[in-house]
């Protein structure tokens, strides 16, 4: 970035509104922020992901596309006492 300031400062300035701006401290961005954006909710997405797997590989697989919606309800209760624990361990809680 130095280069460019002696050669190019408008360069320059336009280089450093782009980070800013895509880094959300400079005016209106239009990056869409998707996902968790807390440590906790990362976690949380990850263990669900964990407990969705395991959850399905256990259910029939007959009955496997019936029991999406028990699946996903019982993923996030089992997750979040996952969350939970991890967190009572690691003396958070």
């Amino acid at each position: 970035m130095i280069w460019l300031t002696k050669t190019e400062p408008k360069a320059s300035l336009a280089a450093a509104k782009y980070v800013l701006q895509g880094t959300q401290l400079l005016g209106e961005t239009k990056l869409n922020i998707g996902g968790p954006t807390t440590p906790d909710g990362v976690i949380l997405e990850e263990l669900q992901r964990e407990a969705r797997k395991e959850l399905t590989a256990k259910a029939d697989p007959r009955d496997r596309m019936l029991d999406i919606f028990r699946i996903e309800e019982e993923a996030k209760a089992l997750a979040q006492s996952r969350l939970k624990g991890k967190l009572a361990e690691a003396g958070l809680s």
